[in-house]
């Protein structure tokens, strides 16, 4: 009778310990136990063990079912370690798991509010998509480069044919531009002018090519 009442316990003590065990899974179900062992899969896992031990109760009689219950729940404590190991890792590995495997379709309230997602927006480089561009000159004028470097940058401001204003580098030694000159410009940045992103192509329209200087 005594036998009959440690099996009793044992198995109640089981069924707390299980319940306890599928509650933590059922709330940790974003970690990585929640991802490699399933809900169906623990359940079984669970309930298989612990009927299969306290089953033999019955068709073994009471001592040996007494006898199997103990060595099962040995069996059970000595998987305790790889257990705990498998909640650590669960726990560490959830500040970057939780993102990926808490992603869920949008609800039609959310729908609703967000609107249709909209394609992020094409970037255009400072020719707007072409080879070249042609311009107008509106001024000449003189930039100083960013540190450490120290020069006088040849510069003119122009309007572009597609009406846009910008700055453009005239790259070689001396140039020829006025107001109102036509020129060809291209992309290309220069590295110590902040914001100036097009360069002034020489040896067309009205501007001349370099002088070659003479030896």
């Amino acid at each position: 009778m005594s036998l009959i009442l440690v099996v009793e316990e044992t198995r109640k003590h089981f069924s707390i310990t299980s319940g306890i065990f599928k509650f933590l899974c059922s709330r940790w179900n974003k970690n990585v136990l929640g991802s490699f062992f399933s809900e169906n899969a623990i359940n079984i896992l669970i309930s298989g063990t612990i009927n299969c031990v306290f089953s033999l109760r019955t068709s073994c009689g009471t001592l040996a079912g007494g006898l199997w219950a103990q060595a099962g729940m040995s069996l059970l404590w000595s998987l305790r370690p790889a257990l705990t190991s498998l909640f650590q890792a669960s726990q560490h590995a959830s500040a970057w798991t939780a993102p990926i495997l808490s992603r869920t379709m949008a609800t039609l309230n959310q729908m609703h509010r967000q609107g249709k997602p909209k394609p992020p927006p094409k970037t255009v480089g400072a020719t707007f998509g072409r080879p070249q561009l042609k311009a107008v000159v509106l001024k000449t004028m003189i930039r100083k480069p960013k540190k450490p470097n120290s020069a006088n940058r040849k510069c003119a401001r122009v309007r572009l044919s597609n009406g846009k204003e910008a700055v453009a580098f005239i790259p070689g030694e001396g140039h020829n531009l006025q107001e109102h000159n036509v020129v060809l410009v291209e992309g290309g940045r220069t590295q110590d002018l902040p914001g100036v992103k097009l360069k002034v192509v020489r040896g067309k329209y009205d501007c001349a090519h370099v002088v070659k200087k003479k030896q």
